[in-house]
């Protein structure tokens, strides 16, 4: 992937996520992904809809900021709607 490539996928991200996508993103750490939805959710109702990806990405540390961006550059977030559908979370 180019470097063109994933500033393109995180800005399609950024406006286009999927609800639910912590939980998709962090499904194996479930007290880790109801955590960083909380702080989604907190991130939301202070900057809005245009700022929330930037706000809550520069809060993540360590493991979990690679892991969100892995998450979203490789596109894995494209299967966040079917996961939630597929796990009943919708």
């Amino acid at each position: 992937m180019t470097a063109r490539d994933a500033v393109h996928e995180w800005n399609v991200f950024s406006y286009n996520f999927p609800c639910g996508f912590c939980q998709h993103c962090w499904r194996d750490e479930p007290s880790m992904a109801d955590h960083f939805e909380r702080k989604f959710e907190r991130w939301y109702k202070s900057v809005g809809s245009y700022g929330v990806i930037l706000a809550f990405s520069s809060e993540l540390s360590g493991r979990h900021y690679e892991r969100f961006v892995e998450y979203v550059v490789s596109g894995e977030w494209r299967k966040c709607d079917e996961w939630m559908k597929e796990t009943g979370r919708y």
